[in-house]
């Protein structure tokens, strides 16, 4: 179990943005009293925490948990290749979660829209060959877009200290 500073600690963030993604309703504790958090929680910021430095806003960030979210709990929505990765991941294997900044600029579903629009803007990719190769379809028409990518190994294996974020 995990308090607020031991999540901050094992995801090198700041207490402070852990503490108000707890206040925002974006991380859920496993117990109130007193407040602490499973090993789900520690992977949830630990993958969130890659997405710090664009500064998304707090709708973008409560998006992006519910997605994560739904990979992590294997739902039936979750596209093969994000599924595999996260699954590889888990298994201690390396593999990667991108995310496009569509997803960061566009939080949230419009009521018009589906609600799992999002996963065009998002691929999974095991092993760095694969991640060379979705980032290079992700890009092809757009060449100057930026792509985030999350090293799902890192954020799976509790022990590790720092991960690797690519832009």
């Amino acid at each position: 179990m995990h308090s607020i500073t031991s999540l901050a600690d094992k995801a090198s963030l700041p207490r402070r943005t852990v503490q108000y993604w707890h206040d925002q309703g974006v991380i859920e504790p496993v117990n109130r009293d007193p407040l602490v958090y499973d090993d789900e929680g520690l992977i949830l910021v630990r993958l969130l925490a890659g997405l710090t430095q664009l500064r998304p806003a707090i709708q973008a960030v409560k998006e992006i948990a519910r997605i994560l979210r739904l990979c992590l709990e294997e739902d039936e929505s979750v596209p093969a290749n994000v599924a595999d990765a996260f699954r590889a991941a888990r298994n201690g294997n390396e593999a990667y979660f991108g995310i496009t900044p569509e997803l960061l600029s566009n939080p949230g579903s419009n009521e018009d829209e589906d609600e799992d629009d999002f996963w065009p803007w998002t691929f999974g990719a095991v092993g760095e060959s694969r991640l060379q190769r979705a980032v290079v379809e992700c890009v092809k028409d757009r060449p100057h877009l930026g792509v985030t990518v999350v090293n799902l190994t890192y954020c799976f294996n509790l022990h590790r200290q720092h991960g690797i974020v690519h832009q």
